[in-house]
């Protein structure tokens, strides 16, 4: 999508004819500027005519801001065939491209006399004036997909604009999901016939989960006119909602410092590692429920950081008292991280994880129960009926739930390596 320096030169000449342009006597059929703002420098104008002409030495023509001249040019003759008719143009020239302020409002003022009929010099040109803007920025882009469509997969998506552009170093694009930012891609800028685009290639099919809002954010500043970097773009923004129907996979930590580190009567720091990068939520939480209610007793502003190849997500409750006839659980909920892998976005959903016991160790010592697991099978002994026995996986995912008929409960594990059981207020992580 490139063209060569005679074909833009002869595409600024082929530009439509201005509808602000005006005259009387010797008229012009079209101007080569004043439709379309001017994105780059100014070295030739052309002045079209439908018959023959030819330049007299009588005037000056210049370029005019609100009524101060700021540039001046000479003018010339030149033949241009178009098919198989010849169309005289007047050029006009600046010498070195003439690159103007930005952000203002401009008139070609070529003065009455100074073009001709060539075969009748008595017949000239009464002033003409052309009107034309130089933007401060790009027009606003056209999105390649419909704001607010239903998008299930793209592979690219981006943004249209009405003039060549080029990147500019280091610029990015950013997908948030419900608002939250979850990757930066930089940006792919190309360009072709009076037109340039902007966008996100993904290098893959990008699976956008069904009912959920997406947004693709291009900052100002991040693509500029191919010829005049100064001439950049304001921000764009094109918002869409997921279409994807194919079942999300999600984020789920691989280790929690309560497998490991008990609390002794209150609750201070909760780590979580996660091994793939992540990014956190703006407004995040963590929360500290009562198991039995669901009701949440605090709420903490997490913390990530990377560690060695790990994301460790961190709570800190600040010895928080846990009183020992209330079961406690620790809820991550659904939102707090994203991610992206193999062409889909990830969310985590909601984890909870229970709170061990402040023996962390045995239930036998404090609930009279004790457990044991062969050929996958969970036996809890011990327990009185009516009491709540919950099975859940190490990242708090609930597996069974029951209240016990008996004293003895059995559970099928599966493949499970680990879990957590509870048992009325009573929590202990278990290796299967």
């Amino acid at each position: 999508m490139k063209r060569n320096l005679k074909t833009s030169m002869l595409s600024l000449l082929l530009w439509a004819v201005s509808s602000t342009l005006s005259a009387e006597g010797l008229v012009p059929s079209g101007c080569s500027i004043g439709d379309k703002p001017v994105y780059a420098p100014i070295s030739t104008i052309g002045i079209f005519f439908d018959e023959g002409v030819r330049v007299l030495t009588v005037g000056e023509v210049c370029i005019r801001k609100d009524g101060v001249t700021v540039a001046r040019g000479t003018l010339e003759t030149s033949d241009y065939t178009d098919g198989e008719s010849v169309r005289k143009t007047v050029s006009i020239s600046f010498g070195d491209a003439l690159i103007l302020p930005k952000g203002g409002n401009y008139t070609l003022v070529v003065p009455e006399g100074c073009i001709c009929a060539e075969e009748n010099e008595s017949r000239t040109n009464r002033e003409l004036m052309v009107d034309f803007v130089v933007p401060a920025y790009i027009s606003a882009a056209t999105p390649s997909v419909s704001q607010d469509a239903v998008v299930s997969e793209e592979s690219r998506i981006g943004f249209y604009f009405d003039t060549e552009i080029a990147a500019v170093d280091g610029a990015a694009l950013t997908l948030l999901r419900e608002g939250i930012p979850v990757g930066t891609y930089p940006c792919k800028a190309s360009w072709d016939w009076d037109l340039g685009y902007a966008g996100v290639d993904f290098g893959e099919r990008m699976k956008f989960e069904n009912g959920v809002r997406y947004s693709l954010m291009l900052p100002e500043g991040s693509v500029s006119s191919l010829h005049r970097p100064d001439i950049q773009n304001r921000e764009e923004t094109l918002s869409f909602t997921g279409g994807c129907r194919e079942s999300a996979a999600t984020l789920d930590y691989v280790w929690c410092s309560l497998f490991d580190s008990h609390p002794d009567g209150t609750l201070g720091e909760v780590t979580f590692h996660y091994t793939q990068p992540v990014v956190l939520a703006e407004n995040a939480v963590i929360q500290l429920c009562e198991t039995a209610t669901d009701n949440t007793v605090k709420e903490v502003v997490p913390k990530l950081e990377e560690t060695s190849g790990k994301w460790l997500l961190t709570a800190d409750f600040g010895k928080f008292p846990l009183l020992p006839a209330v079961g406690y659980s620790i809820v991550i909920p659904e939102g707090t991280l994203m991610a992206q892998e193999g062409g889909k976005v990830l969310t985590n959903r909601r984890s909870m994880i229970p709170v061990a016991d402040s023996s962390g160790i045995s239930l036998q010592e404090t609930s009279g129960c004790s457990i044991t697991c062969s050929d996958g099978v969970l036996r809890v002994e011990g327990v009185v009926p009516g009491t709540p026995v919950s099975i859940y996986t190490h990242e708090g995912r609930l597996l069974h739930s029951v209240k016990a008929g008996s004293s003895t409960e059995t559970f099928h594990m599966g493949q499970a390596q680990c879990c957590i059981v509870c048992i009325g207020h009573k929590a202990v992580t278990v290796a299967l």
